[in-house]
């Protein structure tokens, strides 16, 4: 059993977007939807443009 959370905050004209799991965070701009967010997920590591982070897998 797992969860994923998507969410987003707009502050002054800055649009923060965050996710955690396999979650996304879409755009509806000029008729078409835009993908804003990646995967969290550890098979996706390598698709993800940008820097490298260290996961570490847990159980509660």
């Amino acid at each position: 059993m797992g969860s994923t959370v998507v969410g987003a905050v707009l502050r002054s004209q800055q649009l923060f977007i965050f996710n955690v799991g396999d979650s996304r965070c879409y755009l509806f701009s000029a008729g078409q939807l835009v993908q804003l967010s990646y995967d969290d997920v550890p098979e996706h590591e390598n698709d993800r443009p940008g820097p490298r982070r260290s996961h570490a897998l847990t159980q509660a």
